[in-house]
């Protein structure tokens, strides 16, 4: 068990609300976003419960004791030492990120098969220790759903993890769904029930309870397990070359600047856009971006995404037109009011991005075809322990059908996967299907 000192003492909720709100003074001014609002339930319920926490299962490989955050830069980088000498380290953060620009890290987690390490950033003078050691080429860093992880890593030490492996992916090449949380991959191949339910808590807030140190070690506790038995499913269907090259593309960690283009798809998704207008949404989005971090917050919480359509298509050329707007903040109105509209009007005669088309699936003879491709290379996919969705989806096949077949609609090992799983039916091959994996069902229930 945690030591007395980390744990949140029972109070009245009047009580704790004082406190919250004290915390919260001067940090977040005027009255809390929805996202801090309800970060604050989730925090007092965190706290509230002084239940006994359920000791966790005695499993080879897994670490069982309950740890607190360290803070000392000494105590820091001897724990960094001792997971180093294991060779392979399990990572996760906690943090906010409907608050700032960049993510704020709240804590860090990391393990090895013998011990679990809780560091705090927030208190810590020197994390230093710790970004070395998951950019070190000598150590395998595990993640689940990693990404963002990753990207927090390198934007604060300027150093890139490479060595890193994905139990999210892997699951996708070893018959889990596509895409698995954690909690859920874990019952499915370690038997295990974990305990959810702190992921929006207030991260930030200190002193952190029993149960939120709990939840942040059961984020790393188990990958280690995990990966090792993804792994040998990986390796019995002869995937491993295809999984090695998944993980280097989904776990690249970016260093540059956000991908605006993606973020402008997003808002465009589903809409009809004319070219000038996809050409004033472009520059909205990198106008965005920018306002966002001159304000150090996230850019759909500086202007929203039904802002930004409703900015493209009625296109207003003066500040009370913009501040009229339905549903535009009136602050950022008033204070880049001018950059807004310079980035409308100088988006006036800009060609605009060039996405690759959207098919139509035209005749109905069509739309059965592609949907009979699709559950074929579905079933045969699930068949390999592969999440089909990992490697394409529906529209890919659309558009590969539609065009007359061909080169496969995806590059890489995705279309060398794509002739394994769908090259020998189009020959004429039969469809054979092994019986379902009874581990498999946890998964998707």
């Amino acid at each position: 068990m945690l030591p007395p000192c980390s744990c949140w003492p029972m109070a009245p909720l009047a009580v704790r609300w004082s406190v919250t709100v004290q915390v919260m003074a001067g940090k977040h001014k005027g009255r809390p976003s929805s996202g801090r609002r309800r970060r604050d339930r989730f925090h007092a319920d965190s706290h509230a419960d002084a239940a006994e926490l359920k000791p966790v299962p005695e499993m080879e490989g897994i670490p069982g004791q309950d740890v607190a955050p360290i803070t000392d830069a000494a105590e820091i980088a001897d724990a960094c030492d001792r997971l180093r000498a294991s060779g392979k380290v399990a990572y996760d953060t906690e943090f906010i990120g409907e608050e700032t620009y960049w993510p704020e890290l709240c804590l860090i987690q990391l393990a090895s098969e013998d011990e679990v390490v809780l560091v705090d950033p927030i208190a810590a003078d020197d994390c230093m220790a710790v970004w070395t050691l998951l950019a070190d080429d000598a150590v395998e860093i595990i993640v689940h759903a990693g990404k963002q992880d990753l990207d927090i890593a390198a934007h604060a030490s300027n150093l890139a993890p490479t060595r890193v492996r994905d139990t999210q992916i892997l699951a996708g090449f070893a018959g889990l769904p596509w895409p698995v949380g954690l909690n859920k991959a874990i019952a499915a191949v370690l038997g295990v029930t974990v305990p959810g339910g702190m992921t929006f808590t207030a991260w930030d807030r200190r002193p952190l309870s029993a149960q939120q140190c709990r939840y942040a070690a059961d984020d790393v506790r188990y990958l280690l397990q995990l990966e090792a038995q993804l792994q040998q499913r990986i390796d019995s269907n002869s995937l491993d070359t295809w999984a090695i090259a998944a993980q280097a593309e989904r776990c690249e960690v970016n260093m540059g600047p956000p991908d605006l283009r993606s973020q402008r798809r997003r808002i465009e998704s589903g809409r009809s856009l004319r070219k000038g207008q996809r050409a004033i949404l472009h520059a909205l989005v990198t106008a965005r971006d920018a306002i966002a971090r001159s304000d150090n917050r996230p850019p759909r919480a500086t202007l929203p995404d039904q802002v930004m359509l409703a900015l493209t298509r009625q296109q207003p050329d003066t500040i009370k037109a913009l501040t009229d707007l339905r549903g535009m903040p009136r602050p950022v109105a008033q204070e880049h009011g001018t950059a807004i509209l310079n980035a409308i009007a100088s988006a006036a005669d800009t060609p605009p991005p060039l996405d690759p088309p959207r098919p139509s699936e035209g005749c109905p003879f069509d739309r059965v075809a592609i949907d009979a491709l699709w559950h074929r290379f579905a079933a045969a996919s699930l068949d390999k322990g592969l999440a089909p969705e990992l490697i394409c989806t529906r529209s890919d096949i659309a558009r590969w059908h539609l065009g007359g077949g061909g080169d496969w609609p995806v590059d890489g090992w995705r279309s060398d996967l794509l002739e394994v799983v769908l090259g020998p039916h189009l020959k004429g091959e039969p469809l054979s299907l092994r019986a379902w994996p009874s581990w498999q069902h946890g998964a998707t229930s």
